[in-house]
């Protein structure tokens, strides 16, 4: 059944609204404060809510998308106007995302999926999977994050909607980024960046500049890491879009640590965990911490290096990003060595080794392979239908004009020979008139 016609109408409002105000969405979030004013306890004020909470989820403030989205939320229900509590759940769910809260994420995005697959709508179905998806990749889970974003892939090319399909594509990018398939993963952050170049929407073209940056950065290509960096946070200063300059700064920054380039470094870092301490962004300031971490080490101030990796390794345990807990205990254990606390050292490389294998089990990278391998194989068949297709339809309309030419050809001939019997007929009444004729003359 999908949204009700006044709900569509009031998002293509919204989305119009957005466009003019794309420089200022301060304005936006103000415009609708001031609707509320004077909105009644009623399915307006629940559109109102629900779109100021999606605003903030854009400028960064996840606490506002989490405020607004919650009374929205508690409208909704007090109304029983259920496509707007998948939406406002589905707004929830993504704004816990942001700041790190995983359980909370899959809690709410998991009814939102409900309400959609009851009310039919596939476009809801693909992205609730999608942010289900990037709840796993948060969490380590590769093979149920490949599983969910292959479903939203799936319904989005079947519907062959490219809004949306960039979203399924970038998911898969970083998935095999985090499986350090480098080449697949580049394959999809493209394929991404292409469908929204044409879609025109700033934020989402400067998200997957900072992806196809953290790439190159991985493959130790530090020149395109910075071009891709750069043009994010070029797009990202454009629309406003904190969290993605926010990871774009952290990103500079390890370059230019990697590059010595120390003073540079700090400075792109703390820019970073400005931002992510004012969003609450609790991944991203334990990943902040992380790096700032490393660069004290090379500094040699093992001490500091130490406090900053125990701050990151309490909120990583805290959001239960797996990956994250794994840096800080590899990293511990190096700065442990250092310090000459080897038994500490020996023992966060235990933690490091259970949480390393955790990630990358057998089990898990075989489930991952076959979901992929499936996936391609089902592409090229349906590749091989779409042409088989074609062929039939050129053929059926070669077909078509070979008949054509045929009926064309026979309508000549056969007007060429009703011309001939036509002319034979009048030829013969001259030559019967003419003898009359002459007869005539003679009978005179």
């Amino acid at each position: 059944m999908g949204k009700s016609a006044a709900h569509i109408l009031f998002i293509l409002f919204c989305q119009l609204w957005s466009v003019s105000f794309a420089q200022n969405k301060k304005a936006v979030a103000d415009s609708l404060l001031n609707l509320l004013k004077t909105d009644k306890q009623d399915t307006n004020r629940v559109l109102h809510l629900e779109a100021l909470s999606e605003t903030y989820q854009k400028t960064g403030e996840y606490k506002l998308s989490l405020q607004y989205g919650n009374e929205g939320l508690l409208l909704a229900q007090k109304l029983n106007y259920t496509n707007a509590l998948a939406y406002c759940n589905s707004n929830i769910g993504v704004a816990y995302l942001k700041i790190g809260d995983y359980n909370k994420t899959l809690e709410y995005t998991s009814v939102a999926l409900n309400i959609h697959k009851k009310h039919g709508d596939l476009i809801g179905i693909a992205n609730a999977y999608n942010t289900i998806s990037n709840a796993y990749i948060m969490q380590g889970n590769y093979a149920m994050a490949l599983e969910k974003s292959l479903l939203s892939v799936k319904l989005k090319e079947r519907s062959n909607n490219k809004k949306n399909l960039a979203s399924g594509y970038n998911n898969l990018g970083i998935i095999y980024y985090q499986l350090n398939n480098f080449p697949k993963a580049l394959e999809y952050h493209f394929a991404a960046l292409k469908l929204k170049l044409e879609n025109g929407k700033k934020r989402e073209i400067a998200s997957s500049y900072n992806n196809i940056g953290t790439v190159y950065y991985s493959q130790k290509n530090f020149e395109k890491a910075l071009e891709f960096f750069i043009k994010s946070i070029e797009v990202s200063e454009k629309s406003g879009d904190k969290s993605t300059l926010a990871s774009s700064y952290q990103n500079i920054g390890n370059v230019y640590s990697d590059m010595n380039k120390e003073k540079l470094a700090v400075d792109y870092l703390e820019r970073s965990l400005k931002i992510k301490m004012e969003s609450g962004d609790k991944r991203g300031i334990a990943s902040a911490y992380i790096n700032m971490g490393q660069l004290l080490k090379k500094e040699k101030n093992y001490a500091k290096n130490k406090k900053q990796l125990l701050l990151a390794l309490d909120i990583a345990r805290e959001i239960n990003a797996k990956d994250l807990i794994r840096a800080c205990y590899e990293a511990l254990s190096i700065t442990e060595t250092d310090l000459g606390d080897h038994k500490s050292a020996y023992e966060h490389y235990k933690l490091y080794r259970i949480y390393n294998d955790s990630l990358f089990n057998e089990e898990s990278s075989k489930k991952t392979a076959q979901l992929s391998a499936q996936y391609e194989s089902e592409k090229k068949d349906n590749e091989i239908k779409l042409l088989n297709k074609d062929k039939e339809k050129q053929a059926a309309i070669t077909e078509a004009e070979s008949k054509k030419q045929q009926i064309i050809i026979w309508s000549v001939v056969g007007g060429l020979l009703l011309v001939l019997i036509f002319s034979s007929f009048i030829y013969n009444r001259w030559r019967i008139t003419q003898k009359q004729k002459l007869i005539i003359e003679q009978q005179k």
